[in-house]
């Protein structure tokens, strides 16, 4: 199972708050076919939205309406090969995010 399914089950489950909730997945490209079978899923139909862009691009940040979010997950890679650069691209990622909530 991919991260972004595990993270999903574990955040959208229904044993949680009875508050709703939503997820927003920012990708830089458009989502490969797993992604979009995930997505298709009826426990995420309704909860999971998909926003083409990057942190790099305030537009895409606004889009989703970041600085209203209650907090920002940021899933990186675990099966890179360059967990180095992986690392640095997470970090660089968490910064830009900061910056633009505050």
């Amino acid at each position: 199972m991919s991260s972004l399914t595990n993270f999903l089950e574990e955040y959208l489950h229904e044993d949680h708050e009875s508050r709703i909730r939503h997820c927003i997945l920012m990708m830089p490209q458009r989502p490969d076919p797993a992604t979009e079978l995930l997505m298709m899923k009826p426990q995420y139909i309704n909860a999971l939205f998909y926003i083409e862009g990057s942190t790099l691009d305030n537009m895409a940040l606004s889009r989703a309406k970041l600085e209203k979010s209650a907090a920002v997950i940021i899933l990186s890679n675990k099966f890179t090969y360059d967990a180095e650069n992986e690392d640095t691209k997470t970090i660089l990622e968490a910064m830009i995010i900061k910056k633009y909530v505050n």
